[in-house]
């Protein structure tokens, strides 16, 4: 595993996933920190630590449930769609070289 974390101004969005995925988990915790943000503006700079678990704890297991499931990166997605017109490509180019 590895972490990952994201500075703003006084506040660290942190999270852990597998070591060999960079992406998502930074893609995450820019979700996240904007969450935050947009619900606690200001007031996240002085609130005690933990204060606002209960709350937006919620909000962090739906992104995460959202983030985890494979049908929702694009990237991904994409990917398996180029390496599947590539393959056509390929099989293509073989089928002239044997004529």
């Amino acid at each position: 595993y590895a972490f990952h974390y994201i500075v703003e101004g006084r506040l660290t969005f942190l999270c852990m996933a597998d070591a060999e995925k960079r992406r998502i988990p930074f893609v995450f915790l820019d979700d996240i920190k904007n969450k935050f943000i947009a619900t606690y503006g200001d007031r996240a700079q002085t609130a005690l630590a933990l204060s606002m678990n209960e709350d937006f704890g919620r909000t962090v297991k739906k992104t995460m449930d959202y983030y985890n499931d494979p049908a929702n990166d694009a990237t991904a997605a994409a990917q398996k769609k180029l390496d599947a017109v590539k393959n056509v490509m390929v099989q293509n180019i073989d089928l002239i070289m044997e004529r």
